[in-house]
């Protein structure tokens, strides 16, 4: 059966994204901005309070003034789009964003990067209004902007992409734009890795950082894609096997970024073992988390290789247990050292809510096998549901011998009084993140102590 997506595509959307946004789907590479063809803005009726009529009684002051495009006007717009948007009038605001646009384009010039800030409110608008095409259009745009004014290989575009991915993924908009921009994540995905490998020397510092932060970029893209399909987004046949591409792409572009910081360290580590060791280490745990988390069999050999290098030193074996002895919930913050950090205070929480569990994690990181220790009276179908949060998750396995093997796991919970529970964590031993992702299914997990 075809499914179709469930966001609200509109072919209408507003007149003026419609005129301005005409060319930017295609304008990516050319040297001529996207055009601009003005159009009469629709007339709409309000009961405005007094704020919002004092707002546009200086927006009809200066249009008498100087016209239209009076310079002042863009602010004039801005600030009557904020009102709107604070008062959740999304359709209004996203029309005041788009004059001010258009306004800034008439003053500035068609190139001047003034405009990306009205482009990144008129995004955020159509989110709220889950108007995907026009979404996706407002990101191209900025994008080339950027690009008309940097260059196509300057580092200063990494953050501008991150920012666009992020935006795309839900991570900060709370809508996984997935179907319609998935050319534009692919296109983004690629110029990430060109910048990189342009802008930064193979052994410059630097360029790990880079590489590290593309790692996360892209696994957090393909992350935060697969989910939304998981979590029932519905696509038609043709969207979902798109979608499925990116993933695909974005985890090979994460795990490519890794296995160049890996050799970064690895020749570092011929020049010094003894300050690089762990750092080689460490790079490649995260290959074998991700891994893990996308069922691919190469996880074993990037364990395997951690683990050897860790075993070479004294210090580094010591770190063995807690690095593998864990099982950490995954994934684990990319480029953080893997030492559990305390909290500053411990908050106490009420035992008479504590479940305790016990599971194995096997060699793929997947949990089974579990049985409930004990529970606080009347959470029974609480601990069914932490049972299911729990088994929804992967995790670092143990290893034995150089190799992944499966090891038996206890954990300690507090249930609150909705659907989120609370990792007792007082001796640092069931964590080793600060705070753990949320499930697929909605449940919190997040790190705590009990006293």
């Amino acid at each position: 059966m075809i499914r179709t997506c469930s966001f609200r595509s509109s072919s209408s959307g507003a007149a003026i994204l419609a005129a301005l946004f005409g060319l930017a789907l295609t304008a990516t590479a050319e040297s001529d901005p996207p055009s601009v063809q003005l159009t009469e803005l629709p007339t709409v009726e309000m009961a405005a309070s007094a704020d919002m009529e004092s707002l546009h009684v200086r927006v009809d002051r200066l249009q008498l003034q100087g016209g239209r495009y009076h310079p002042e006007l863009s602010d004039a717009k801005l600030s009557l789009g904020m009102a709107y948007r604070a008062a959740g009038e999304h359709e209004l605001a996203a029309r005041a964003f788009a004059e001010a646009l258009i306004i800034t384009r008439a003053n500035a010039g068609l190139h001047d990067l003034d405009q990306v800030h009205y482009l990144d409110l008129l995004a955020e608008e159509y989110v709220a209004l889950d108007r995907v095409v026009d979404v996706v259009a407002a990101h191209r745009l900025s994008y080339w902007l950027h690009r008309r004014a940097w260059g196509d290989r300057d580092a200063r575009l990494l953050p501008v992409i991150d920012r666009i991915v992020r935006a795309h993924t839900g991570m900060e908009t709370g809508a996984p734009l997935i179907d319609d921009g998935a050319d534009l994540m692919r296109r983004l995905m690629t110029d990430c890795a060109k910048i990189v490998d342009s802008a930064f020397a193979p052994d410059d510092p630097e360029r790990v950082e880079a590489l590290y932060a593309q790692a996360r970029l892209h696994f957090d893209l393909a992350w935060a894609t697969s989910g939304a399909v998981t979590d029932g987004v519905q696509l038609s046949q043709e969207a979902y096997r798109e979608v499925r591409r990116v993933v695909l792409h974005a985890y090979r572009s994460g795990q490519y970024a890794l296995e160049q910081v890996t050799e970064v360290f690895a020749r570092a580590r011929e020049r010094d073992s003894s300050t690089f060791s762990e750092a080689l280490a460490r790079t490649l745990i995260h290959q074998g988390d991700w891994a893990i988390l996308f069922d691919d069999s190469r996880s074993h050999r990037y364990y395997k290789q951690a683990h050897e290098v860790l075993s070479e030193s004294s210090d580094g074996a010591a770190r063995l247990p807690e690095v593998f002895g864990r099982g950490p919930v995954l994934p684990v913050e990319i480029g953080f050292s893997h030492r559990q950090q305390q909290p500053a205070s411990e908050p106490v929480f009420d035992v008479s809510r504590m479940i305790e569990v016990a599971f194995e994690v096997d060699s793929r990181g997947q949990a089974k096998d579990f049985k409930i220790i004990s529970t606080g009276r009347g959470l029974d179908d609480r601990a069914e549901l932490l049972i299911d949060v729990l088994s929804s998750l992967r995790y670092r396995p143990a290893m034995g011998d150089g190799m992944p093997v499966s090891q038996r796991i206890t954990r300690r919970f507090v249930a609150s009084e909705d659907q989120d529970f609370t990792v007792l964590d007082r001796r640092s031993e069931l964590v080793d993140s600060a705070a753990l992702m949320a499930s697929r299914n909605g449940v919190e997990l997040v790190s705590g102590a009990a006293r």
